[in-house]
């Protein structure tokens, strides 16, 4: 975000669709229908529109910054690929969920020390209960995505989780009006999100 700024950064994330959906069909050998096809490019449009953020400053970005969040978003799409692996030899959702938890906030320590602006004194009990609060709903949208990985096609699963943006949208607009307006761009990126999952559900 500090290279090419939030908007593109965002833009360029939703491409993880892309990437997930090719790995699974080049690793995993699985065959999406035409609809799952035309769903997945459709919601995957919807969510671009979604987080697209106009930005009034003109920025002089060399190109290969732009290499970064396509890099996260490739990354992302081999994160799905290892966690179906991951299934051959993990029994539940919830103890594949606990493994990587685990290794990402061995990561996360690991980062802290060379953070800036941390401080654990500074912290205060409101926004901390916020944040478990948060957590707690996260960590049951996981075992549930974990859930729906193990069992189901990374081709499928993976472009109505990016459905998320959508609703994320919604319940800002709900809970934060002047924060979040609901703009003619906002309703046709919901539109296309949600017309690209039914094409998903009846291609199946």
């Amino acid at each position: 975000m500090s290279k090419v700024g939030l908007a593109r950064t965002s833009i360029l994330m939703q491409t993880s669709l892309l990437w997930s959906s090719l790995l699974a069909i080049a690793f995993l050998g699985e065959r999406p229908t035409h609809w799952v096809i035309l769903g997945s490019i459709t919601i995957m449009l919807g969510s671009i529109l979604l987080v697209y953020r106009r930005e009034n400053e003109k920025l002089n970005i060399r190109f290969v910054y732009y290499l970064i969040p396509l890099a996260i978003a490739l990354i992302q799409g081999f994160s799905q690929l290892f966690r179906k692996y991951g299934y051959y030899w993990l029994p539940s959702a919830s103890l594949g969920m606990s493994v990587a938890n685990s290794m990402a906030m061995i990561c996360l320590l690991v980062v802290v020390p060379f953070a800036e602006d941390v401080s654990l004194k500074r912290w205060e009990q409101r926004p901390a209960y916020l944040v478990i609060l948060g957590a707690l709903f996260n960590a049951f949208a996981m075992i549930l995505f974990w859930t729906a990985v193990k069992m189901g096609n990374i081709v499928e699963v993976i472009p109505i989780n990016r459905l998320s943006v959508l609703l994320i949208i919604l319940f800002s607009w709900l809970f934060f009006r002047k924060q979040e307006a609901i703009t003619a761009q906002v309703v046709l990126g919901g539109f296309l999100s949600v017309a690209g999952a039914w094409a998903i559900v009846l291609g199946k």
